[in-house]
């Protein structure tokens, strides 16, 4: 199913990924895509990266998160930045996690060559063109869901106040809070007088 050699013909051009590979041996990354779900096993064997589909309990590394994610993880320069915005989750050995990152944040990989190799150059920038479309068309959707889902809460069902309902309730709680010191400081002066 998967073009395994493709790959690691692809990643043999690199000295620094051989290297990475070779710190990986004997290891098993879980990928978990959700919706749809799929999930791809990576093992790290003999120096080359064989992918197949399916689960394992014993993975090194899970990495979790959607299709989009990921693309947007791949599309936006691979680093801690681009992996928080992503929404993927990574969980296992720390140690491994880290060294992952570092191999992919130094992974210098041309996405629109490799494919141009399999399918052409024409082909290969639509597809990539389309993809950190459908990348900014999703962040777009999400972020116009977030305000959707703002307003209904505030305006149609009036679960949670707006934002200036929760301002002016806060103000009010601070001039209380005020008037309580103030109450305060007069009743101990007057017991002050007293005693």
């Amino acid at each position: 199913m998967f073009p395994n050699h493709l790959i690691n013909q692809f990643l043999a051009r690199d000295p620094m990924n051989r290297a990475a590979i070779q710190a990986f041996e004997g290891k098993v990354i879980l990928v978990c895509i959700q919706k749809p779900t799929v999930n791809v096993l990576a093992r790290f064997e003999q120096g080359e990266i064989s992918l197949s589909t399916g689960h394992t309990t014993d993975a090194d590394i899970t990495i979790s998160g959607s299709v989009s994610g990921f693309l947007h993880y791949l599309t936006h320069g691979m680093d801690n930045h681009a992996l928080r915005e992503s929404g993927i989750s990574m969980t296992g050995d720390p140690d491994l996690i880290l060294q992952l990152n570092d191999w992919m944040r130094t992974l210098d990989c041309d996405w629109e060559g490799v494919l141009a190799e399999l399918t052409g150059d024409v082909f290969a920038r639509q597809v990539t063109h389309h993809a950190k479309g459908i990348c900014r068309w999703l962040k777009g959707q999400k972020h116009d869901a977030t305000h959707a889902f703002s307003a209904y809460l505030t305006d149609e069902i009036q679960a949670v106040p707006s934002q200036e309902e929760a301002d002016a309730f806060y103000d009010e709680i601070k001039e209380a809070q005020f008037a309580v010191d103030r109450l305060d400081a007069r009743m101990a002066g007057k017991q002050g007088k007293n005693a």
